[in-house]
């Protein structure tokens, strides 16, 4: 009996074990010269950021955070004042040894436990290479020796990340290569044939073996409109009225033979207004693509009110701003004011229209005439004045 009670109680200890640690991981390090900073453990999902711990950083530098295993693989990171290092966690217990300094906390880090997070890792650092490379543009002489420099500097980032989406599709760190961003827009278009092979790939993979992952349905959702705006964008390159398969996916738009496309977006009062009402009315449409949520919208809205005083009067001229915002709040804020009929598409970067409308940048500008006959991309004042 007596040896009986003991091999129960060995395996209720290998019980609580296992309904414990084996569902946990941990990230422990050292962050060297960060005496009294706070290091933040922060989880990357689909709606935002969020703190999961934090801790405090003594002389040694050494810190330790556990959490619950995800469900499926899923992206977490360390987080040192505004520099941060990214990291992916699987679904089995794994203990990930982080080590960094302070002021190079984000490019000099070591990580070791996990192959996918080092992968991860030659990813990330090909990424902030690209941002620092893309910053020292701001002093090349000419437009067309900039967007020589900025090609290039993008395709050395897309050929490391091209690597891990095409040899491994099924890995986080092809997931997690195909979503970043350089000087603040998607590095991989969703709306550029090409790239849109590379969410196709990867979303028919993670359908296929973690279909019950919300980033897979996200994911494939993504894959589904952007292969359906790459289809209308050859009917619309070859002239033709012929349906294109896979429209139905793209609620809200109405295709139709205009010299613009059609959209219905909500309005600051909740209305939902069509693009086509507007141009029925006769005037010139300024249709400006723009964001609430970067640091040169009050200066770009400035210069809005200034062409609608400049041009409203005998032109006609009416303005239609399409913020491409995702933080509806801080568009109203924004918009409820504006003098001009202002939308708000929630997609953001992933909205239908950045390929409709192939756009390349934010701002971005184009003006209808002729009840919408013509469509100008706009490009200086200049152009704007001839054309009115």
């Amino acid at each position: 009996m007596k040896k009986v009670s003991i091999i129960v109680a060995l395996i209720g200890i290998l019980f609580v074990v296992s309904c414990s640690g084996d569902k946990q991981f941990k990230v422990t390090g050292t962050i060297a010269g960060a005496t009294d900073q706070t290091i933040y453990f922060e989880y990357l999902g689909l709606a935002g950021t969020e703190v999961v711990d934090s801790a405090a950083l003594g002389r040694d530098g050494k810190f330790s955070f556990s959490h619950e295993l995800p469900e499926y693989p899923d992206f977490y990171r360390l987080r040192l004042g505004k520099q941060v290092i990214p990291f992916v966690v699987d679904t089995i217990p794994v203990n990930l040894i982080i080590n960094s300094d302070a002021q190079s906390f984000a490019t000099s880090y070591s990580i070791s436990g996990d192959q996918v997070s080092s992968q991860l890792r030659e990813v990330w650092l090909a990424l902030l290479d690209a941002n620092v490379a893309l910053a020292k543009l701001e002093n090349v002489p000419s437009d067309s020796l900039y967007v020589i420099h900025r090609d290039s500097i993008i395709s050395g980032y897309k050929s490391v990340a091209e690597r891990f989406i095409y040899s491994n599709p099924q890995s986080p760190v092809a997931y997690f290569a195909l979503f970043q961003q350089v000087d603040g827009n998607l590095v991989f278009n969703l709306y550029n044939e090409k790239d849109s092979k590379a969410f196709a790939a990867i979303a028919n993979v993670y359908q296929a073996f973690q279909a019950g992952n919300p980033r897979t349905t996200h994911l494939y959702d993504l894959a589904l409109r952007s292969i359906a705006v790459v289809r209308e964008q050859k009917r619309l390159a070859r002239g033709t009225d012929t349906d294109v398969t896979g429209d139905d996916i793209l609620p809200g738009i109405e295709m139709k033979t205009l010299g613009y496309i059609d959209f219905s977006l909500p309005d600051v009062a909740g209305n939902q207004v069509s693009l086509s009402s507007i141009v029925e009315e006769g005037s010139n449409i300024l249709l400006a693509f723009s964001t609430m949520q970067s640091n040169w919208s009050r200066e770009f809205n400035a210069a809005l009110l200034e062409f609608q005083n400049r041009y409203s009067g005998g032109k006609g001229l009416k303005i239609v701003q399409v913020s491409l915002d995702t933080d509806p709040h801080i568009w109203a804020t924004s918009a409820k004011n504006l003098p001009w009929v202002s939308l708000i598409d929630r997609d953001g970067a992933y909205s239908r229209l950045v390929g409709l409308y192939n756009l390349q940048s934010l701002p971005s500008l184009f003006l209808i005439k002729n009840n919408g006959d013509q469509l100008h991309r706009i490009s200086s004042l200049e152009q704007l004045t001839s054309l009115i």
